[in-house]
């Protein structure tokens, strides 16, 4: 390994709001995981695909986020979930924005050098126009 790979641990320390786990695959964890529970996490989804078990991690994540929508313990209701993946029932719901949140803050980390495929042309429309309106505002107030 070279001093500049990140060791594949687990249960290493975030340098982002969420950790990350080396098996085989990066999976992100929301920080508000102890060490025990990510383990746990990634012993019961077993075999689970990788791009799956991401997208379980997501719907907890978001969950985590909105209080009081866990009864239980984050690990109970992770399992539930799990259980409904495996008979083909569930459905991710917050999964899908917080995904959208992990990708673009994995973005932003990233050095310039490092650039990630162009963006959607309205991305590109959407940041014109905010920086339209900021000047626009500028010289209303000049």
């Amino acid at each position: 390994m070279s001093p500049q790979e990140p060791p594949l641990n687990y249960l290493s320390k975030p340098q982002q709001p969420n950790e990350q786990c080396g098996s085989g695959t990066d999976i992100v964890f929301p920080r508000k995981l102890t060490d025990l529970e990510r383990e746990a996490i990634i012993k019961m989804a077993g075999e689970t695909p990788p791009e799956d078990l991401q997208q379980l991690v997501d719907e907890l994540a978001s969950v985590l986020a909105s209080e009081n929508t866990i009864r239980t313990t984050p690990l109970r209701w992770f399992q539930g979930v799990l259980r409904r993946y495996k008979r083909g029932e569930f459905v991710a719901t917050g999964a899908i924005e917080t995904a959208k949140r992990r990708l673009r803050n994995q973005r932003h980390a990233m050095p310039e050098s490092v650039s990630t495929a162009p963006s959607a042309k309205s991305d590109g429309d959407t940041h014109l126009r905010g920086m339209r309106n900021i000047l626009g505002k500028r010289k209303l107030s000049n």
